[in-house]
């Protein structure tokens, strides 16, 4: 009977296994000319309206690398981001962002987005294990693959 099993599965807390991230489509992030920048307000308007939308957010709220932020969980200032920008590489078609989230627990995030029309979306994200501030690091990482090595799942 079917409602039964549904109930077993319930209650015996099985559930599907969450999908695994998709891959980053490393060949064409790996071709692509990129410009880079560490200051939000100046990525382009559809880099930043998919970013505030992955961020849940209306309007992108995130400061500008080396700028004050909220780095831990014992809020200072609430009129500051609790997500900082590192650097954005953008290109004509991707475009990868590597931010740093506070809280609880620092961490670095790294998130692709194809750009679709006037918009963009999501194509991966990630956690990274460290910051990569140098534009020539985040560079040859996403052109040879490492940066999708360093992510957090496989």
């Amino acid at each position: 009977m079917l409602i039964p099993s549904l109930l077993a599965l319930v209650v015996l807390g099985a559930a599907p296994a969450p999908a695994a991230p998709a891959r980053a489509p490393a060949e064409a992030l790996a071709r692509e000319h990129y410009a880079f920048e560490t200051d939000p307000a100046r990525l382009p308007s559809w880099l930043r309206g998919a970013l505030a939308h992955e961020l849940g957010q209306d309007t992108l709220h995130m400061a500008a690398a080396g700028k004050p932020w909220n780095v831990s969980d014992a809020i200072t200032d609430p009129s500051l981001p609790g997500r900082r920008l590192i650097q954005a590489a953008v290109g004509e078609r991707y475009a990868v962002v590597h931010y740093e989230t506070g809280g609880v627990a620092h961490s670095f995030a790294v998130v692709v987005f194809a750009r679709e029309g006037a918009g963009g979306a999501r194509v991966w994200s990630d956690s990274v294990r460290r910051a990569i501030t140098d534009r020539a690091e985040l560079e040859r990482e996403i052109k040879d693959g490492t940066l999708w090595a360093k992510a957090r799942t496989p």
